[in-house]
């Protein structure tokens, strides 16, 4: 379970059927957020993963731009990629974001068109700007995601002035 038990909020825990079924992991497929992808489906999840790092025409390249130009016209392309992969119908109880950098706010607006929950959870700190426009597009996202987790509770106040709906801080 993740979540404050006391708020009432489990996003691994259903009450009819104890684990969530599916989970739509959007993030990259290496290091420790490959590892979360395996922790969920060793507590019984289904993962099902869209990594955006795997859709980019030539990865390098693509990667410089949308860490200078924060996505600008290669975001959009991203965005539609993404949208394919995940398809036009929910098949999926939450949607996962990791990280976010290459999730464009359209990705997120198509997940709550089909119903979906719209989770984020970073470990980076998107708001010092320290990595300058790499993460444009999630800054842009903040106030469509349903919840999102962050380590340090500067990143969890500076979600809430940008719009986030629900910000928790984890440990």
């Amino acid at each position: 379970i993740i979540g404050n038990r006391r708020e009432g909020f489990g996003i691994f825990q259903n009450p009819r059927e104890g684990l969530m079924a599916s989970v739509l992991y959007i993030g990259p497929q290496f290091g420790t957020s490959k590892a979360r992808c395996d922790a969920m489906r060793r507590i019984g999840c289904t993962v099902r993963v869209v990594d955006p790092h795997s859709l980019l025409p030539y990865p390098k390249v693509s990667l410089y731009w949308m860490n200078r130009a924060g996505g600008l016209w290669l975001g959009s392309f991203l965005a539609d990629r993404v949208i394919e992969q995940i398809g036009p119908e929910r098949n999926f109880d939450l949607a996962l974001v990791d990280c976010g950098d290459l999730v464009h706010p359209k990705v997120i607006r198509h997940i709550k068109r089909l119903g979906g929950l719209a989770v984020h959870f970073n470990l980076d700190n998107p708001f010092n700007g320290r990595d300058g426009a790499r993460f444009h597009m999630l800054l842009k996202s903040i106030p469509l995601y349903d919840v999102m987790f962050f380590p340090r509770a500067s990143s969890v106040a500076s979600a809430k002035a940008m719009g986030a709906r629900r910000v928790l801080q984890f440990r």
